[in-house]
């Protein structure tokens, strides 16, 4: 009897032409059968009415009701979450199908590669300058490389099914897997797919955006009073001579660090030993350590940056004589050291200045999307 009714449902629904659909329903029964309201819903449609097997008990359930100017989306979320039907329009012909069922029928099965999303941001600090103290850590030039904590898949998978049609994700046939390192295989309807693709493109394009930390040095005398520069004035600065001393680039939230320098090899002092000279060298480095951490807000990039520097000023030079002859010459450097460690808010494609005795450094961070 089924195999005959879906036959002559079929051959019906070959000879009509779809009914544009209502844009509002009204929904008006008083202590009548649920059959009696999607008939009245029927009518409004200019639509004819076809239930498949096993749903007669539900359909004379006495119900009252009275909405007007029900959207039709509304009434068929209403017939679904209440009294679990689907309307499924075919044709001309309004087909009511268990909610279930009719949902479970749409899924389909998709996988999404998403092991680049898991990736952790590796920190890279800049060498520690501190001067030893008793019982703790002085100057450390090499760091250890700090891995972060990768994002642990049930991670993204609680967030699709939270951000995702929520209330979908217990429905008949609908499922979540991992399948294999890196790999989610979601079974569900295909409107839900493309929210779970936009929802992934939305993440990708988070986790995708970096910081470029341009460092610039110049005189202090030259420099800006102010701590943080707004795109403006950072555009007026550069007009400005500026020295480029390295660009960083970073993911939000990464630490990374430059350093630039040059060494030089100073005779400071010498020894006379038996009638033999020994001259004392040493190295001296002028440049500066810059470890910086971005983290990206809705006001700029809330910028840690830890700075160390040194620089040589005027040199002069000593002749050293012994017995009347010239050794040599002792080279004697003014040096200016400096050090910074701070937080700031910095606007986007602004720029942030640091003093370190006679030179500032200026930090300029722009964002790509």
């Amino acid at each position: 009897m089924r195999f005959l009714s879906i036959i002559v449902f079929i051959m019906c629904a070959a000879t009509t032409t779809a009914q544009e659909l209502p844009k509002t329903i009204d929904l008006r029964v008083d202590n009548g059968s649920l059959l009696t309201l999607i008939e009245r819903i029927a009518n409004q449609a200019n639509m004819g009415i076809f239930a498949d097997d096993g749903l007669q008990s539900r359909l004379t359930q006495k119900v009252s009701m009275y909405v007007q100017d029900a959207p039709w989306r509304d009434v068929e979320k209403l017939l679904q979450d209440e009294y679990g039907l689907g309307l499924q329009v075919e044709g001309d012909l309004i087909r009511l199908r268990d909610a279930d069922l009719a949902y479970s029928e749409r899924c389909e099965l998709r996988i999404y590669e998403i092991r680049h999303l898991l990736t952790g941001k590796t920190d890279y600090p800049g060498p520690s300058t501190n001067l030893p103290e008793p019982g703790g850590t002085g100057s450390q030039i090499i760091p250890e490389i700090e891995d972060a904590d990768p994002v642990v898949l049930d991670d993204i998978f609680e967030l699709i099914m939270t951000i995702v049609e929520p209330e979908t994700w217990d429905r008949q046939g609908v499922s979540l897997e991992e399948i294999s390192s890196g790999q989610m295989a979601v079974i569900h309807v295909p409107e839900v797919h493309e929210k779970i693709v936009a929802t992934l493109e939305r993440i990708e394009h988070i986790a995708s955006r970096r910081v470029e930390a341009a460092v610039y040095r110049m005189k202090f005398a030259e420099a800006p009073s102010k701590m943080t520069l707004s795109p403006d004035e950072w555009n007026q600065l550069k007009e400005k001579p500026l020295q480029l001393h390295g660009n960083i680039l970073l993911r939000d939230g990464q630490r990374n660090h430059h350093s630039s320098g040059i060494l030089r090899e100073l005779l400071t002092d010498h020894d006379v030993s038996e009638g033999s000279f020994d001259p004392i060298m040493s190295v001296v480095r002028d440049g500066f350590s810059i470890d910086v951490t971005p983290q990206i807000t809705v006001a700029g990039v809330l910028t840690t940056a830890r700075i160390s520097g040194g620089f040589s000023g005027e040199q002069k030079r000593v002749p050293m004589e012994s017995d009347g002859k010239n050794l040599a010459e002792l080279s004697l450097q003014k040096r200016q050291y400096g050090k910074s460690n701070d937080t700031r808010l910095i606007p986007f494609n602004g720029a942030a200045c640091y003093h370190l005795g006679d030179d500032v450094l200026i930090i300029h961070v722009s964002v790509s999307e």
